[in-house]
Formats: C-alpha cells, sequence, structure tokens
C-alpha cells in the first residue's frame, strides 16, 4: 500500500475496526459523551509553516544501510524543489548502489475500473499511476519534505517556455518516450492532444470543465510540439497539469481512435506494464524500456486487493507487505510488532467538512448564514480527536494542513476574527438557529455508512449528537456510497443534496488550493455541490488565480479561507495525521501523497534487501 492518505482511501483502511471509545460517541444525545470525553481546551499554533510540509516525526530501528539510502536524496532535487520553483527541480536518476529484482507488495482496499476518465474513483488514478505517464509529476525524493512540496517537475515534457504575459505555453516533448506493447512506438503530439479531448469530453469524468475556464486552446504543430493559449494567467497551470486527477496521457488509439478500449487495456508509457487483474490482485512487470533508464529497481509491483485493515496490519507484520498505511490506533501497537520498520508521519492531503441543501435556494434553510455558522459552532472538533484518533489528527480549514503554507490554522493568530466560528459554543449555535427562524425545522443528517469504515460512520454519528445538542433536529439517513453518493448523475456528493439535509463528508485531496476554492466556491465548480453563487468570494477566489507573485498568492488565499469562514458553507472539519510504515528491507522510499505513487514513490524502491 503507498502512503496515500486520501479522501476516499483512509477510511475503508479502518472498516472492520472495533472502537475503543466507541460507546462514548453513539448515544442517543451527545450531551452526556461529550462531557465523558475530557475535553481539553483549544490551544493556538503558529501558522507560519515553512514552504514545505515535514513529517512531525521519522523514526526508524532499520539497518545502516536502509538509514544511509534514505538521507541520500538527490541534491539538485532538494534545492530546486524546496525552493518552489516549478520546472527547477529534476527527476530521481537510478543510483547505482541500490540492488535491483524482486517484487513490491502493495495493498488496495478493492476493485477498480481500469480507465482513469470514465471513472475517477481514487482507485482508478491508483492504478493509472503504474502504467501511464503525466506532462509533468511532482518532484519526489528521499527527503518527505521535497515531496510534499508538490512542486511540478516536467515528466513527459522535456523543457517549456511561457510567454510575458502568461498565456502562452509552448511544450516539448521528451524524446525517447515509448508506449508499451503491442503499440511499442513513439509517444507523440497527437497522444497528448487526443488524451485531452478524451478528458474534457467525457461526459463520465465529472472533471471534465476544469479547463475549460482557464484554457482557450491546445495545438500541436509538430509530432513534438504543444502549444497552450489560455484564456487568463493562471498561477497554478503547471499544478494542474501534475495533479493525478487530471490528464492521463493515453495512446490516442484508446482515447479517441477506439482502436483500444482503456477500461479493458492499460498501454501507457509508464514505469510499469500492467500483467493483469484478479479478484484478489492488481499484477505489473518492470518497463525495461522505461525512459528514466534503470528504473524502475523493482521487476514487478502487485496490489493485493485487502478491504481489512486487521488483515493488513497483519500482513505487514509477517512481512508478506513491503509498505502500509496504518491507523492513528494502531501505530503503537504496530511499532511494537515490527519494531524496525522505518515509520514516517505527516499531515496527509485530506478533508472532512459539513455541506448542505442548495445555499442559493431562497427556501434553503442554509441559504441564511446564521445556520451554517451554528452548524460549525455544534462541532467540538478537539474532542473526535481525541476520542476516535487518540489524538492523532488535525483540524481542517477549507485548505487542509496537507498543502502546507496555504493551509491557514483555524487555532493560529492569523486567521483573525474568522477563528471563533470553529470554536466549540452549542449555546451560541442555539441562539443563531432561533434567530434565523429554524428552531422547529427538521432536517435530514445524511452520510453513506457502506464506504468508509468504522472510525468514519463513528465521527459521523458524533457529530449528529453534537448537531443535535446544538438544537439541529435532525433525521439520520444513511446511504449507498456507490448509488447515492458518488454517482456523477444524480450522486449527492456531486448534483446535491434533498431539501433541508446536512451531509457528511470527504473531499477529494487536490494539489493546489486552488482546486479546492474554484471547484467548491464558484458557480461552476466541479465540487460544488452546494450551488454557491457568492459574488464576493468568487472575486477574491479570481484573483488569486492570476496572482503569479506566489508570496502575494498565499495572503490571497488566506483570505479566501477567512472570507469562507466567516460564511461558513462547507464548515471544516478534522482529519487525521498519517502513518507510512515500510519493512526495514525497503530502501530509498518516497513519500508521496497524492495518486501517483506507483510512478513517484513504487518506481524508486529497492525492496530485494532481505
Amino acid at each position: 500500500m503507498s502512503d496515500r492518505y486520501d479522501a476516499d482511501a483512509y477510511w475503508p483502511r479502518l472498516a472492520g475496526r472495533r472502537l475503543n471509545r466507541r460507546r462514548l460517541v453513539q448515544g442517543g444525545a451527545a450531551a452526556a459523551g461529550v462531557a465523558a470525553l475530557g475535553l481539553a481546551g483549544c490551544s493556538s499554533n503558529n501558522n507560519k509553516r515553512a514552504a514545505t510540509t515535514a513529517p512531525a516525526a521519522s523514526t526508524s530501528a532499520g539497518t545502516a544501510a536502509a538509514s544511509a539510502t534514505r538521507a541520500a536524496a538527490s541534491s539538485s532535487a532538494a534545492t530546486a524543489a524546496a525552493a518552489g520553483t516549478p520546472g527547477a527541480a529534476v527527476l530521481p536518476t537510478a543510483q547505482a548502489n541500490l540492488k535491483t529484482g524482486g517484487t513490491i507488495q502493495g495493498v488496495i482496499v478493492g476493485t477498480a475500473n481500469l480507465d482513469p476518465v470514465a471513472n475517477t474513483t481514487y482507485r482508478s488514478q491508483w492504478l493509472a499511476g503504474f502504467h501511464y505517464g503525466r506532462l509533468f509529476r511532482f518532484a519526489a525524493a528521499a527527503d518527505p519534505q521535497i515531496t510534499l512540496n508538490r512542486t511540478p517537475v516536467p515528466d513527459l515534457v522535456q523543457g517549456y517556455e511561457v510567454s510575458p504575459d502568461g498565456l502562452t505555453y509552448t511544450m516539448k516533448l521528451r524524446q525517447g518516450v515509448n508506449f508499451q506493447p503491442p503499440l511499442s512506438r513513439a509517444l507523440t503530439s497527437a497522444d497528448v492532444n487526443a488524451s485531452y479531448q478524451y478528458f474534457t469530453g467525457s461526459a463520465k469524468n465529472v472533471n471534465n470543465g476544469v479547463y475549460k475556464p482557464i484554457v482557450d486552446s491546445l495545438t500541436t504543430p509538430d509530432d513534438s510540439t504543444l502549444v497552450w493559449k489560455l484564456k487568463l494567467p493562471y498561477a497554478p497551470f503547471l499544478n494542474k497539469l501534475a495533479n493525478p486527477q487530471y490528464l492521463w496521457i493515453m495512446s490516442k488509439d484508446a482515447a479517441t481512435d477506439g482502436k483500444i478500449d482503456p477500461s479493458q487495456q492499460a498501454i501507457g508509457v509508464g514505469p510499469w506494464i500492467f500483467a493483469g487483474a484478479t479478484p484478489t490482485a492488481f499484477t505489473w512487470k518492470k518497463n525495461p524500456d522505461y525512459y528514466l533508464k534503470g528504473l524502475p529497481y523493482a521487476d514487478g509491483a502487485v496490489l493485493d486487493i485487502i478491504p481489512d485493515s486487521s488483515t493488513q496490519e497483519a500482513q505487514f507484520q509477517a512481512g508478506r507487505i513491503d509498505v502500509l498505511g496504518v491507523q492513528p490506533a494502531d501505530v503503537d501497537t504496530m511499532k511494537k510488532a515490527v519494531p524496525k520498520a522505518h515509520v514516517d508521519e505527516y499531515d496527509p492531503d485530506g478533508m472532512s467538512l459539513l455541506f448542505f441543501t442548495n445555499v442559493s435556494d431562497a427556501s434553503s434553510p442554509f441559504k441564511d448564514v446564521r445556520v451554517r455558522q451554528a452548524a460549525s459552532l455544534a462541532v467540538d472538533r478537539q474532542a473526535l480527536i481525541d476520542a476516535i484518533y487518540s489524538g492523532r489528527g488535525v483540524w481542517d480549514n477549507l485548505i487542509n494542513p496537507g498543502l502546507g503554507k496555504w493551509y491557514l490554522d483555524p487555532q493560529g493568530k492569523e486567521i483573525g476574527e474568522s477563528a471563533k466560528w470553529f470554536k466549540h459554543d452549542p449555546q451560541q449555535a442555539k441562539q443563531l438557529i432561533a434567530a434565523a427562524g429554524h428552531a422547529d425545522t427538521q432536517l435530514k443528517y445524511i452520510y453513506p455508512n457502506n464506504a468508509y469504515g468504522d472510525l468514519y460512520n463513528a465521527t459521523a454519528d458524533a457529530i449528529r449528537g453534537m448537531l443535535a445538542d446544538a438544537g439541529f433536529r435532525l433525521q439520520v439517513v444513511t446511504v449507498d456510497y456507490l448509488k447515492d453518493w458518488i454517482d456523477p448523475a444524480h450522486g449527492y456528493a456531486f448534483q446535491g443534496l434533498p431539501p433541508n439535509s446536512i451531509g457528511y463528508a470527504l473531499q477529494t485531496p487536490f494539489t493546489d488550493p486552488d482546486d479546492f476554492l474554484t471547484g467548491m466556491l464558484t458557480k461552476d465548480g466541479n465540487r460544488n455541490a452546494e450551488f454557491v453563487d457568492d459574488a464576493d468570494l468568487t472575486a477574491l477566489v479570481k484573483k488569486q488565480q492570476v496572482e503569479l507573485d506566489e508570496s502575494k498568492r498565499l495572503q490571497e488565499v488566506y483570505d479566501v479561507q477567512r472570507a469562507h469562514a466567516d460564511k461558513m458553507y462547507y464548515p471544516p472539519i478534522i482529519y487525521t495525521k498519517a502513518y507510512s510504515f515500510q519493512q526495514p528491507w525497503v530502501q530509498n522510499f518516497f513519500v508521496v501523497d497524492n495518486y501517483n505513487f506507483g510512478t513517484e514513490q513504487y518506481a524508486n524502491m529497492s525492496v530485494n534487501n532481505k
């Protein structure tokens, strides 16, 4: 399993777990439970974070060789990536001192469709990261501070130029990049253009509109040249191309010509060749013609389908899994069980939140800001962290802590007066509900109880109790994840909730603040399930999009978070810290916190060291 902790992937790994303190959050009313939690006062954290997101802890009792290898990150990549200069960092190169051979054993919690465009769930994106490539990827190295900085670096692009006005990007494709058999031919600009047309034109792709407000045209003057014309300067354009949810590069045979069915065949240019799928595993073999010569180090990679976290942990303890993300409550136990394992702890790119019935509809209770503010005040975030996550969690904002410097700490000084809406104050919540005229309004509280496992369900139920204690009259409605929640055509997560409803959800782990801000807060956003249409917030969002000075843009992203906190369209809740366990024989492990771990992480791992 990769160390990925994302909005869809973390929670399934918790399925089947028995919670030691579950009774604290399962009562009919939360008052007794909250009292029993022994609530801690909110502490104030310094929000002046470094440009990188460093892990909170990194420990190992492994071999000296493994420790030495971990410290030996590429100095050129480290310098450039830490500087945060897009395109300045270099790709990892093969190291002669690392052993080749062996098979990487990882975990996925369920099966998935091979086509990452028609099926945008995290599992399909995970698979794509093994066999497909991207125009850009994120810089990766053994130093977690580099990889978690999410600096775009050219992948299938050899080099690029940007016009002085920021509206034209001219890119040259890398030479020597070939499609895997049976295509066995060079990548051309026609393949890129076809992939872009497939991505933006597929009705099944819920992300098909993300380039529409940004890109005016993509042209291909010759086989190796791409020319992007933008509608406006867009600061995170390279990040958008590197984001492994948006544009996997397929062959035109699969993307537009109909010669290959991408749901049945996965033929790309990535480091791994897809070998097949069974009900129990996905399997790849090393691509001997990969353009980064000497990579991957391993001969193959396997993602075993293991839904249950206790089984995953047992397999890791038995040495049958090389890398595993471990839930917070089990970290200490696992450290004792596998004392020589290396453990990376960090803030993942993840967020949980409340969302509401159409906030632009005059008949919706949630058009009134006081009702939304009351929902945020009802939630005791620290109580949730202490009771359900053993104290190993973080407070979310609309930009989560996993995005490092872009995160505005709800408990920090820089958020200013807006911090008051994150505090737990059920009495003020009751007053706001009454003042808005909704003290007697019956509401539905909706969440999927068959998707993310016991900890998600326990958190959802605890929040339900807190909302009830704060004066919300709730009827609990649990729904089917696939049929009712994430279906692009009518799922609540995309098409909105029924009248008079509150939902508890997990958000997709995007790689740039604008994906959250534009997606959730603008009228045509691809994650705007509330139909937010707020002119003031839209203006702030648009302002940070076009600011090319990163230090100025950072302050503008903070401005959006402050403004949103006052209006609480999507009250952010909490998320877990991430814990990545690696066996002592794993060398050159790169912490990767996005869907492209098949390329950015597995291709760089050496496991033949037992």
